[in-house]
Order: C-alpha cells, then structure tokens, then sequence
C-alpha cells in the first residue's frame, strides 16, 4: 500500500509535479530520439525520410522548453495547489484501489481527450494558428520534443489545461495525479516521435489508429485535432482529409 501519512505542502506539490515532469519528458524524448539515431526499429518509421540538421534550433527549443517549463509550469503548479486542496483533491493517505484508479484513469482519458480537441481546433483558427500555434507546427517532420513545443498560451490550453480540468472534475488522489501525468506526458510525446511501435499502450486506444494519425496533422497540417483518441475527429468530420489520404495510399485502417 502506497501512502502518504501528511498532506503535501505547495511548495512540496509544486516541487514532486515540476521533477516528476521534467525526468519523464525527457527520458521519454530520449528515448525516441535515440531509437531514431540509431534506426532501432525501422520498420515502425511512420515516414521514412532523412533526419534533418537540427542543430541550430535546439538551442531556440530548449529555451522555450525552459521558460514554459520554469516561468509557467513552476508558478502555475504553485497557484492551482488551494483550488485543488479546496476541491478535494487528496494530498495524503492511501491510494485507493486498483479499480478505483483504473476508473479515473478511464475518466481522465475521456476528459482530457474533449478538453485537448477542442482547444487544438481553437488553435487552429486563423488568427489564433498564425500568432500562437504555428510555432508548434514549426516541426514538419516529427520529433518527441515536440509534444510540449508550445508557445506559452499554447502550452497552457494544451499542455496543462486538459490535465488540470480533469482533476478538478475527479478530485483523486495525487499520485494518480502523478500516475497520468507521466501517462500523458508519454503519449504526447509518442505522438509527435514520427513512429508507430507496438509496444505503446496508446495504438490500442479505442479510436485511436496510431501515431501516425498526429503524425498526419504536422505532416500535412490537416484535421486530426485529437490527441488520445480520434473520437472527436469521426464525430466532428475534422478526420476526412486523413481518410482521404490513406485511401490514396492504399493503406488500411482499423
């Protein structure tokens, strides 16, 4: 049994969010950036193109990964802990059981899927694509590091409000805060990693045919506004232009 026997100060919740983020985002681009340097898994290269020099704009991507990092997620953690505590959000104790999480993970995953869509098709409106969202959109060709590329207003609506909704609407636990935290992190970064393995949990999601169909959005800059699922994209007609192009392709979806 997991516990935490005194309720997490701010300063404590702030401190466990902003490590438990930064070491699972980067293991996880890491990893996927390892495995493309080394070509390990060829055969699950969603699009078998050359890698480019990206050398001059990492230091423009680390930069703006540090600020979203430090100037907004550090205060932001620490000022969203009294609504959580508040709400109910549990900050000590035990956790409940396995079911119970596997429920809210559930809830989670179908909150933050309405959440994410709807503020990426935002995102995608004239005005708002050409001053914020097109920094994003900047990776063509997909890189993990993408997934929390943003600009600042950006990475709120997409990055932390989806997640933040979901547990004020839940009110669990905090380590099943943390729990789909790197959960979430993981496939954000799957998503923009350019490739399909077998072994993600993700590509099993109901709705949800692969990587490539986020894949499909940089590459072409065309619907598929989803994250977790392409539920909302079937329901809304925003996936037509990627089912148009596999049918070009001649390639099969399930």
């Amino acid at each position: 049994m997991v516990l935490i026997e005194e309720d997490l100060t701010a300063l404590q919740f702030t401190f466990y969010t902003f490590i438990i983020h930064e070491f699972f985002f980067f293991l996880f681009v890491s990893f996927y950036n390892i495995i493309d340097y080394f070509g390990i898994f060829p055969n699950s290269k969603i699009r078998k193109i050359t890698r480019p020099n990206d050398q001059p704009r990492k230091l423009y991507w680390f930069t703006t990964l540090g600020f979203n990092h430090i100037i907004i997620g550090l205060p932001g953690a620490y000022s969203i802990y009294a609504t959580y505590q508040y709400v109910g959000v549990q900050f000590s104790g035990p956790l409940p059981s396995y079911s119970t999480i596997l429920a809210q993970f559930i809830a989670y995953a179908i909150i933050d899927d309405f959440v994410f869509y709807w503020g990426h098709r935002l995102m995608h409106l004239p005005f708002l694509y050409k001053h914020i969202h097109k920094q994003h959109h900047s990776f063509k060709r997909s890189n993990a590091i993408a997934g929390e590329y943003f600009h600042p207003i950006d990475y709120i609506i997409s990055g932390i409000l989806p997640i933040m909704v979901g547990t004020l609407t839940l009110r669990p636990h905090i380590l099943v805060v943390w729990g789909w935290l790197v959960l979430r992190i993981w496939e954000a970064c799957d998503g923009h990693s350019g490739y399909d393995l077998i072994f993600v949990p993700f590509r099993y999601f109901p709705f949800r045919p692969g990587a490539q169909v986020h894949d499909f959005h940089h590459s072409q800059n065309a619907g598929n506004y989803g994250s977790l699922t392409s539920l909302w994209d079937w329901l809304c007609g925003t996936d037509l232009s990627y089912k148009d192009y596999i049918a070009r392709q001649n390639i099969k979806v399930e």
